[in-house]
């Protein structure tokens, strides 16, 4: 898992993130939907933060896709300035 700011991006599978925002930074672990199981092994990824302060870049690379997202878009539950695209 990755935080930044009032989010939080759990790799499921290398096709799936799970994006979390909490304004309290309390995050729930609790069973989804689709993952009623939380124990699975989690796959391998990449991680990077860069920048600073308010105008940090996360990203997250996977065997399957790419995905970056701005700190100043995350003050809001995930504003449209969150990509992701396929490897």
């Amino acid at each position: 898992m990755v935080t930044l700011g009032d989010a939080r991006f759990a790799v499921l599978t290398p096709q799936l993130i799970r994006m979390e925002w909490a304004a309290d930074s309390r995050f729930e672990d609790h069973a989804s939907f689709a993952f009623l199981n939380r124990k699975l092994p989690v796959p391998a990824f990449h991680s990077h933060i860069s920048g600073s302060g308010k105008h940090r870049t996360l990203t997250l690379d996977t065997a399957a896709l790419h995905f970056s997202a701005l700190s100043a878009s995350i003050a809001t539950p995930f504003a449209p300035r969150s990509r992701i695209r396929a490897s």
